[in-house]
């Protein structure tokens, strides 16, 4: 709802100048996650949530949005990206070990072999572009739109994975219509792995622009 009612502000905003709309579609691949200053390696906040980082956000989505020119070389651009990916890890009872007491004194497991359960999630993009042939500029990404998994471990659990991230991106002109998509996303807080730390992740998107009006 919250990106409708930006973009309808900002198609309201440029009913006085001359508007182009195209339809955008194409493929993104996303990397897996980093500590934004150090790059090491993630360390979960909770290790009895069977949650697997890299197995839920790196991947190959497929996108297909919408492009409105506000002014001249100045576009808003959103587009919704739907993949099936892994979502947790399910735990297999004949194959686990203790990893200690809960703070509630109950007992907590992990397994040495897990059963990766997978799921549609979606990814809401919005991206502000400036130029047209050599394009610039910044945006905002809800990954994993909605998306809760229920669990038990020692007892039964939700946990929310979605999270935002702020991006920066620039855009080549690889053929006539077709661009091609560099952006770094950037977490500051509220990464299902590790809410209190902020992580960096990067992304490519090969997309074909049709212009409807």
């Amino acid at each position: 709802m919250a990106f409708l009612i930006m973009f309808l502000s900002f198609f309201s905003l440029a009913q006085t100048h001359e508007s182009k709309l195209a339809v955008t579609g194409g493929l993104t691949f996303r990397t897996t996650a980093m500590n934004f200053l150090n790059f090491k390696e993630i360390v979960p906040a909770d290790p009895t949530i069977p949650y697997h980082y890299e197995k839920n956000v790196q991947g190959i989505g497929l996108n297909l949005g919408v492009k409105y020119r506000l002014f001249e070389k100045v576009y808003i651009e959103y587009y919704p990206s739907l993949r099936y990916d892994v979502v947790y890890i399910e735990f297999n009872p004949e194959d686990r070990r203790f990893t200690g007491v809960t703070h509630n004194g109950d007992s907590a497991f992990v397994n040495s072999r897990s059963i990766p359960v997978k799921d549609f999630l979606v990814d809401q993009n919005l991206n502000l572009v400036f130029g047209k042939k050599l394009s610039y500029g910044l945006g905002i990404s809800v990954v994993n739109a909605n998306k809760t998994f229920s669990f038990t471990n020692p007892t039964p659990r939700q946990h929310n994975i979605q999270f935002t991230t702020y991006n920066l991106f620039i855009v080549f002109d690889v053929l006539r219509n077709t661009g091609f998509e560099i952006k770094g996303q950037y977490v500051p807080s509220g990464f299902p792995e590790n809410p209190e730390e902020d992580y960096l992740m990067f992304s490519f998107r090969l997309f074909y622009e049709l212009s409807i009006l």
